[in-house]
C-alpha cells in the first residue's frame, strides 16, 4: 500500500471516529415519577443491560420516525454531537396504567455512564418546554446505580457546552384530544417491553432538543503586559446558549441601529425653529477709503504692504487681506498744471 493510501485511510478513520469530536452522547435514561415527583414505576435506558426496559433512540425527523433505524439497535449508544441544535426522539413501551405523570431524563456524555451530565424532570401534559433541573440529591447511573446528581440542564467539558432545551412526552395512542398530538406520532410501534422490536402495542415517545455551542469554561490566553499608548482590549464574555423550538433555532436577532437624522419637528402650524427677527445694526459701517488720486507710493523699506479696511458683516471694520498698495489703489490720473498766462511753473510744483 502506498504512503498516499495510508494517509488517506488515517484521515478517514480520524473523521469517522467518535474520538475526533469533542462531545459524544453515550447514554440516555428515563425514570417514571409519581404526581409528587418521587420515583415510582419502570426505568428505560439505551443500554443493552437487562436491568431496565429498552429505550429506542433516533435523531430522525418526525416524518421518518416510523422507519428510520434506531441508533442503539446494535448495542450501546454512541452518537457524536456537533455544534448545532439536535432533535432526538425516544421510544419506550409501558403497561396499561403505567403511563407516568412526570419523568426523569438523564443524559450521559463521553463514555461516562456513571454520572449524568444533564439530569432533568420533564412534566407530562401539553407544552414543549416542560423540563426543569432535577433537584434531587441523587439519581441513577446508566446501569441503575444511585449516584450524586449534578442537578443541571447543561453539560460543559471545557471544549463545548450542551444545553437541554425543549422536552416533552406523550403516548402515541389513547389521547382524548388529538389536536395537540403531532400526526407523525400517532400509533407508533418501534419497541417492546423486552427488546428493541415491535410488539403490537403503541409506544410512548419523548422528544428533546440538545443545543451544542462553545464552552463557557474555555480557557483564555493570559493578558499581555500593558504597553504605553496601547489600549488593553476588553475581555470576551461567553453568555448562555439560546435555545428555541423550530426551524429558526439559530436566527439572529437584528441589532437596532441608531438614527443618524434628528427626529422631525412637531407640526404646530408655525415655522420651526421660530424665526428670530433681525437685529438692527446700530453701528455705522465703515466706508472704504476712496481711491487716491496721487501716484502709488513706494512700499516702506520694511517690506510691509499697506492694508485697507473693508466693512465686515456686522458693520465693524475688518482688515482686508494684506496686498501691495499699488494693487489696491486706483491708478493715478494725469494732472495738468494750470498756470496763468505768461508765468512759468515753478520746478518741483504742479
Amino acid at each position: 500500500m502506498s504512503g498516499r493510501a495510508l494517509l488517506l485511510g488515517a484521515v478517514l478513520l480520524l473523521v469517522h471516529s467518535p474520538l475526533a469530536h469533542a462531545m459524544n452522547l453515550t447514554g440516555v435514561l428515563l425514570q417514571a415519577l409519581d404526581a409528587d415527583g418521587n420515583p415510582s414505576g419502570p426505568v428505560w435506558h439505551t443500554s443493552s443491560d437487562p436491568g431496565a426496559r429498552p429505550l429506542g433512540f433516533t435523531r430522525a425527523p418526525p416524518r421518518l420516525a416510523r422507519t428510520f433505524p434506531l441508533a442503539n439497535l446494535e448495542g450501546e449508544l454512541d452518537r457524536w454531537v456537533t455544534p448545532e441544535a439536535h432533535i432526538a426522539t425516544l421510544f419506550w413501551q409501558y403497561h396499561v396504567g403505567e403511563f407516568p405523570p412526570a419523568m426523569v431524563l438523564n443524559l450521559y456524555f463521553n463514555g461516562d455512564s456513571l454520572t449524568p451530565g444533564i439530569s432533568a424532570i420533564v412534566a407530562g401534559g401539553q407544552g414543549f418546554t416542560n423540563a426543569r433541573a432535577n433537584s434531587a440529591p441523587t439519581t441513577l447511573s446508566l446501569y441503575l446505580r444511585d449516584v450524586d446528581n449534578p442537578g443541571t440542564l447543561a453539560f460543559d467539558n471545557s471544549s463545548e457546552r450542551a444545553q437541554l432545551g425543549a422536552a416533552f412526552y406523550m403516548p402515541t395512542a389513547g389521547l382524548n384530544d388529538n389536536s395537540w398530538q403531532p400526526t407523525d406520532f400517532i400509533k407508533i410501534d418501534r419497541v417492546g417491553l423486552a427488546d428493541l422490536l415491535p410488539d403490537g402495542w403503541p409506544d410512548g415517545v419523548l422528544v428533546f432538543e440538545l443545543t451544542v455551542g462553545p464552552s463557557a469554561l474555555r480557557p483564555t490566553a493570559p493578558p499581555a503586559s500593558p504597553r504605553a499608548g496601547v489600549p488593553t482590549p476588553a475581555p470576551v464574555m461567553v453568555g448562555p446558549l439560546s435555545v428555541s423550538v423550530g426551524d429558526d433555532q439559530w436566527e439572529a436577532v437584528p441589532t437596532p441601529t441608531l438614527d443618524t437624522e434628528p427626529p422631525p419637528a412637531p407640526d404646530t402650524g408655525e415655522a420651526w425653529p421660530p424665526e428670530t427677527p433681525p437685529v438692527a445694526d446700530t453701528q455705522t459701517p465703515l466706508t472704504p477709503t476712496p481711491a487716491a488720486t496721487e501716484p502709488a507710493s513706494t512700499p516702506a523699506a520694511s517690506g510691509h504692504a499697506d492694508t485697507t479696511l473693508t466693512a465686515g458683516p456686522s458693520g465693524t471694520g475688518t482688515p482686508a487681506a494684506a496686498t501691495p498698495a499699488a494693487a489696491t489703489q486706483a491708478p493715478a490720473r494725469a494732472v495738468t498744471a494750470r498756470t496763468p498766462a505768461g508765468m512759468k511753473p515753478t520746478p518741483g510744483r504742479r
